[in-house]
């Protein structure tokens, strides 16, 4: 193995470390500065690396976890409100999670909501007919 691909396996490790973190470590990490930090990686050679190894940016990589992170504790807990929500995904409010969905994914939180338990009632009723 030479050096290039020794560093290519490394990178790769980082990089998918970075994303456990992120996952496990959501609720402190609201930006994409924190997300390096919590690497001990500055925000640029960061970026790179994201960039590199999944072929998007930090940021979009982080508000696309942030939004899986959403979509699951909604379909987990389908009783919590926005705020708990919110709080459980690395956001302050509910005014926050609101403006987070809008401006990044173009849906409102009471559309995902319901999107999501729809498809997932749907989906349950299927398996009762079909067992």
């Amino acid at each position: 193995m030479n050096k290039a691909e020794m560093k290519r396996i490394r990178q790769r490790k980082e990089a998918e470390q970075a994303v456990q973190l992120l996952k496990k470590e959501i609720e402190h990490i609201r930006y994409v500065g924190d997300w390096a930090n919590g690497i001990k990686c500055s925000k640029t050679k960061f970026n790179q690396l994201m960039k590199i190894q999944f072929g998007i940016t930090a940021k979009t990589m982080l508000k696309n976890i942030r939004l899986k992170m959403i979509q699951e504790t909604i379909a987990e807990h389908p009783d919590l409100g926005s705020y708990a929500i919110a709080c459980e995904c690395g956001l302050y409010n509910e005014r926050e999670l609101y403006n987070f969905l809008i401006r990044n994914f173009d849906i409102s939180f009471s559309k995902l909501k319901f999107k999501i338990l729809l498809e997932e009632d749907f989906s349950h009723n299927q398996g009762e007919q079909n067992g």
